[in-house]
């Protein structure tokens, strides 16, 4: 039996055979950090805090409905 905990709260779980994705490039895009993943996701400074999408075109469909 594993003692290792379970993580099973949607997307913060992942399969245990998948590796961690890994940053491939962060910076500053119009005043706006972000870091760019192995795994296509996104992460960016919003206005209201960190926000993590599942590519940049999600990041973009968001952006545009905030303008």
């Amino acid at each position: 039996m594993s003692s290792k905990p379970s993580e099973t709260n949607g997307t913060s779980a992942r399969n245990e055979d998948q590796p961690a994705a890994t940053v491939l490039k962060s910076g500053i895009v119009d005043g706006m950090a972000y870091s760019l993943y192995s795994d296509g996701s996104i992460e960016a400074q919003m206005p209201e805090g960190m926000m993590r999408f599942g590519s940049i075109d999600e990041l973009r469909a968001h952006l545009d409905q905030r303008s």
